[in-house]
């Protein structure tokens, strides 16, 4: 009845409706959750596009700028008149120029507006003007002298105090772009050159939606000295966080109805788990199996250990580790003892075996705490003794520590009225060592982990050693669990440990079974190859 230390805890009616309300709203959250995300990306991707679309056509006309301001260099030196048809008809042939000039000092004496007449270039641009004047530069203005209803953007480029040129660009072509773009989806587009004048674009709903603001994004061209801001209003991320729950919603009602079942049908196995396991003990579909336990000093089987084994109607057998777990879960383990008790006095009563042989049974956390442990102990002992056997009882490290006192009393007890005490599979659990000085033991059983490393562990066990070494110090007889080969068995007995189990000696087997095995390999030496080397 291997694996009783396994934690319990029953599955009630509240838990379930919380497990079923769970998979109903999970992938609705996820659903939430996941589309949410799909429309931030989304939005990144407006503004990123957007503002990439803008930044590029406003390069192509800051381009086409910058080349008209170079080629109106030659007319360095030259005199207005001598130039300005030429200005005029590169003004009227060319897209997107609003006026081109000339300048000289700080005034423009030569446009294709204001002919040659002289005008301070602050009175043009209607703003004040750097100093010292830059060789080249551009800025976005909000008016102009001669269209004060449209901003504009401003190149010029002045290699000398005494003459310049520039070219300003009606800001409506960048306008009628951004408005484009942004209108059907009410966005707020924005774009300045150098330190200027930001020209903007549409009137975006500027209300946050709870968590939910306005999304924004700039794109920048370095080398231009251009700037675009894009503004997604946040009526835009929820039309988009919508869409995408709508869409992934029918996907989400599948997945929740595949959770909801998978819910039920769990539930149902397990109260079917439940209801087999009661009615495996009815219908007497339960079994133990007894595996020798053999005494190196003496040389004989000294005992055996009780295993419980269930096989189901049509031959199918559920693992000890599945079902001892279910019948922890579900409340069943101490029926389940119970019923190991009365195979194990219907099996002994058939039984042959001498007056100190040993029956070790596994005893669950859950049942030692029980108040009529010690009477469920005491009936089986009533059952067993007029066979001659007698009780170990192999707790776990697990019902050590739960209600240290009550189990100490009960144990104490139990250990005056000659039952053994052993500490099953030692070194797997979390019991402190302090226990094993204050607890009434009689055994230590070494668990099959540690003899395994006998064989691989190239000459070094530290662990095995440290526990062989711990259990001598504490006056403790061992009981070593698995060994399967003639190595492990050599060491173990050099090292002092006293009694064996494992296939090296007997595989588990039914009570019938045991017997005849017991009347024909029950006394005698076990016959194991000589392979010890010595390791000390």
């Amino acid at each position: 009845m291997k694996g009783l230390a396994i934690k319990s805890g029953e599955v009630g009616l509240p838990r379930y409706l919380l497990l079923l309300v769970a998979a109903v709203l999970l992938p609705l959250l996820l659903g939430v959750v996941f589309s949410f995300v799909a429309a931030r990306q989304e939005i990144k991707q407006e503004l990123e596009t957007t503002s990439k679309a803008i930044l590029h056509q406003a390069e192509s006309i800051s381009r086409q700028a910058w080349q008209m301001v170079s080629y109106l260099g030659r007319f360095r030196g030259q005199l207005c008149p001598e130039v300005l048809p030429e200005l005029v008809r590169l003004a009227t042939l060319s897209p997107y120029f609003r006026s081109l000039g000339l300048i000289q000092g700080q005034d423009m004496y030569c446009s294709s507006i204001a002919g040659d007449n002289r005008i301070p270039f602050n009175e043009i641009i209607i703003q004040p003007l750097p100093s010292p004047f830059p060789v080249l530069w551009n800025t976005s203005l909000r008016v102009t002298r001669g269209v004060k209803t449209r901003p504009a953007v401003m190149f010029s480029e002045m290699p000398s105090a005494d003459f310049g040129a520039f070219a300003i660009v009606d800001a409506q072509y960048l306008i009628d772009i951004m408005s484009a773009i942004g209108s059907s989806q009410n966005y707020l587009l924005g774009i300045k050159f150098g330190e200027g004048y930001l020209i903007e674009e549409g009137h975006p709903d500027r209300q946050a939606f709870g968590f939910i603001s306005p999304s924004h994004h700039r794109e920048s061209a370095a080398h231009d000295a251009i700037s675009v801001d894009v503004t997604i209003p946040a009526s835009r991320m929820m039309r988009l966080w919508w869409q995408g729950f709508i869409t992934f919603l029918p996907f989400g009602l599948i997945i929740s109805f595949i959770f909801v079942s998978f819910v039920r049908s769990w539930q149902q196995r397990k109260m079917s788990l439940k209801d087999e396991l009661r009615k495996g003990m009815l219908n007497n579909e339960f079994a133990v199996h007894y595996q020798p336990v053999y005494d190196t000093v003496r040389e004989r089987c000294g005992g055996a250990e009780a295993l419980l084994r269930w096989n189901r109607a049509g031959g199918r057998s559920i693992s000890p580790d599945v079902f001892i777990t279910a019948a922890e879960s579900e409340g069943l383990i101490i029926p389940l003892t119970l019923h190991l008790f009365q195979l194990l006095a219907a099996d002994v009563r058939h039984w042959q075996v001498p007056d100190d042989f040993h029956l070790g049974i596994n005893i669950a956390a859950e049942h030692i705490q029980h108040p009529d442990f010690a009477d469920d102990i005491r009936r089986l002992a009533a059952q067993l003794s007029p066979h001659h056997v007698k009780i170990t009882l192999e707790l776990t490290e697990r019902s050590l520590i739960s209600n240290t006192s009550d189990v100490m009393l009960k144990l104490t007890q139990l250990r005056k009225e000659g039952f053994l005490i052993a500490i099953d599979d030692f070194g797997t659990g979390h019991c402190s060592l302090s226990y094993l000085q204050t607890f009434p033991l009689d055994y230590l059983k070494i668990d099959k982990g540690f003899v395994g490393t006998i064989e691989s562990a190239a000459n070094d066990t530290p662990i095995l050693d440290t526990i062989i070494s711990l259990s001598k110090r504490l006056k403790l007889a061992m009981v070593a669990e698995g060994v399967s080969s003639a190595e492990e068995y050599q060491y173990l007995k050099h090292c002092g440990v006293e009694y064996m189990q494992g296939y090296l000696y007997a595989r588990p087997m039914a009570s019938r079974q045991f017997v005849y095995w017991l009347q024909e390999r029950g006394e005698g030496p076990m016959e194991v190859a000589p392979v010890y080397q010595g390791r000390h």
